[in-house]
């Protein structure tokens, strides 16, 4: 950006840029910075996760899968309160219909 001329030659815009001698010429003229790429820790180029070195240098709590480190939803204490909630909405409902068919009857 400090070696930008603004008053150089410029395509206009939606122009493709042609560089006067030559792309060649160019990219002698103008240095390219280039690094190695870099990934997040434990992947590699293609993804994923790689194994690690030794897997039996790791402690058995590390070694354990994600279910074991989850914590526990309730999901069987809410089915074990909504059963009877279901049951005696059921009987209401029954009782209800019994009631009407009784009336209906007289």
């Amino acid at each position: 950006p400090s070696a930008w001329d603004p008053d150089g030659e410029r395509p206009e815009p939606g122009q493709p840029f042609d560089p006067p001698g030559g792309w060649d010429a160019y990219e002698k003229s103008h240095p390219r910075v280039e690094s190695d790429p870099a990934y997040p820790p434990g992947v590699d180029k293609l993804g994923g996760v790689l194994p690690p070195d030794d897997p039996g240098s790791l402690p058995s709590k590390e070694r354990g899968t994600i279910v074991h480190r989850l914590p526990q939803t309730g999901d069987a204490l809410a089915a074990a309160a909504l059963l009877p909630a279901a049951a005696a909405l059921a009987a209401g409902a029954a009782l209800l219909a019994a009631r009407r068919r009784e009336r209906a009857a007289r």
